[in-house]
């Protein structure tokens, strides 16, 4: 379970954002940071996303979602997320096959499913979108 400490936003010479997070009960703390360069019609700033950033983020879920035995035999799919989210998809249907009998581990693939569900939406929107 994670706890938000702060978020500060500045407007001055472009727009910072900071975020600090602790994972309750643990010594650990995470610092985040980003600066945003580009000036809006808002006055806010902004950074431009590109198509390979998206597909990156939708590669890194995707590989936290179904572990790294199944990122491993998917990897060759990483420049198209949808295709490797559609293998990730039959390879999870044979492990629910094997957790037949199993609740935990059924509940556990179900999860699965729903999230590389939720990945594929995003994925799809990314191909949808018209990059520059």
């Amino acid at each position: 379970m994670y706890s938000a400490g702060s978020v500060q936003m500045s407007r001055d010479k472009g727009c910072v954002t900071r975020s600090d997070f602790h994972v309750l009960g643990s010594q650990r703390h995470s610092n985040l940071q980003s600066s945003m360069n580009h000036e809006s019609s808002s006055g806010l700033s902004k950074e431009e996303t590109t198509k390979e950033e998206i597909y990156k983020a939708i590669n890194q879920l995707t590989s936290l979602v179904i572990g790294g035995r199944f990122a491993r035999a998917t990897k060759q799919y990483q420049k198209n997320p949808k295709e490797r989210i559609e293998h990730c998809y039959q390879l999870t249907i044979s492990e629910q096959k094997e957790a037949f009998g199993d609740f935990n581990k059924k509940n556990q693939v179900q999860r699965k499913v729903d999230s590389l569900y939720s990945l594929n939406l995003l994925a799809q929107l990314a191909n949808e979108v018209e990059w520059d």
